[in-house]
């Protein structure tokens, strides 16, 4: 991502986060009911509200 006119789309998913089976380490999603960044670590979930 080192483009100045690009941009990525992540997917959307309503809460809760805890459906989505086995996340990969660096998933990525915006989560639609709580209108905050999802990322997974490999072990917890982190929120970023913007």
């Amino acid at each position: 991502m080192e483009d100045t006119n690009k941009a990525m789309i992540l997917p959307k998913v309503a809460s809760p986060h805890l459906a989505i089976i086995n996340p990969a380490p660096g998933m990525m999603f915006y989560d639609t009911t709580a209108k905050q960044l999802a990322v997974f670590n490999g072990n917890v979930w982190s929120f970023w509200k913007p």
